[in-house]
């Protein structure tokens, strides 16, 4: 199962994705700042959002920091400590912190609605081929 907390700024909520189901998957790849609409129910004695849908409306930037490459030597330079820059192991050429690059990590989910296979769904929930979209 795959547990997050959720908020609409003014208040939070644990939602939940059960099982084998690929939402569970969706879930686990959401990150801080992603903005979703969440369809399910809440049992009466539990406090857990029960997801059975997950509309992506948008998708947060992720990045991944990355050392610069050597001018001389052409190899990735080391990191000095917070703060200090970068040396080459080989040349000992040193950069400043500035020198850091940050490259956009592409996501797997795409900007749509993802919901749970027929199998794991509640008798109750229209699909979405159901909807005249």
């Amino acid at each position: 199962h795959t547990f997050f907390k959720i908020s609409d700024g003014t208040a939070t909520f644990t939602c939940a994705a059960y099982g084998v189901t690929r939402l569970k998957n969706i879930a686990f790849n959401l990150v801080k700042g992603d903005k979703v609409r969440l369809y399910g129910g809440i049992e009466s004695h539990k406090d857990t959002f029960n997801i059975e849908k997950i509309e992506i409306l948008e998708l947060a930037k992720i990045y991944k920091k990355e050392n610069p490459v050597c001018p001389n030597c052409k190899i990735r330079m080391k990191s000095e400590g917070t703060n200090k820059g970068f040396q080459c192991k080989n040349c000992k050429l040193r950069l400043k912190n500035d020198a850091v690059k940050f490259i956009e990590v592409p996501r797997n989910l795409k900007q749509e609605i993802y919901e749970v296979e027929p199998g794991h769904r509640r008798h109750l929930s229209k699909q979405l081929c159901r909807y005249k979209i």
